[in-house]
């Protein structure tokens, strides 16, 4: 694994209300073609470090992108893991998953503790934090009730107040 910045793309299942029309994009690679009305690619290519189908799971996400960053974590390294895109791309279900499907974060959290467990003679500290940013608002979700949080910047660190560990 680079130590550089990497995307990941999920493209989400169709809801009931677009099967109708069918999909908009086709997943070649790491490659996303956006479908013209004949369902033929219009010109238009986007590339990614990973693009996942409308049929992958979180565990196909986790094993190629989350994964390689828990190993890095237990080792000392920091991981952050950004969920982006609008209200109804599917972030909460990639990173929450549901009842017939974990998330990432909990796959996450899972195979850490695991590496933890098995490694015998060694401390951890762990801290993680879970915060949303949603029009332009810092919300915990660690605790609720601290809503709209100030971001600043002090010794050289950008921190977030009162966001808890």
């Amino acid at each position: 694994m680079s130590d550089k910045i990497q995307v990941a793309i999920k493209v989400r299942p169709l809801v009931t209300s677009e099967k109708d029309v069918g999909e908009f994009w086709r997943v070649n690679g790491n490659e996303l073609y956006l479908l013209n009305n004949d369902k033929q690619p219009s010109g238009e290519i986007f590339a990614y470090d990973h693009v996942f189908a409308n049929n992958s799971t979180n565990m196909e996400v986790f094993e190629k992108v989350v994964k390689p960053l828990v190993n890095r974590a237990v080792k000392g390294f920091n991981a952050t893991i950004f969920a982006y895109g609008q209200t109804s791309s599917g972030k909460t279900h990639t990173m929450l998953g549901d009842q017939n499907e974990a998330g990432i974060t909990q796959l996450a959290v899972s195979s850490m503790f695991d590496f933890m467990e098995k490694s015998l003679g060694r401390e951890f500290l762990v801290r993680a934090s879970y915060m949303e940013i949603y029009n332009e608002k810092v919300n915990d979700l660690l605790e609720q009730q601290n809503n709209n949080l100030k971001i600043r910047e002090g010794d050289g660190k950008i921190v977030v107040q009162h966001l808890k560990e």
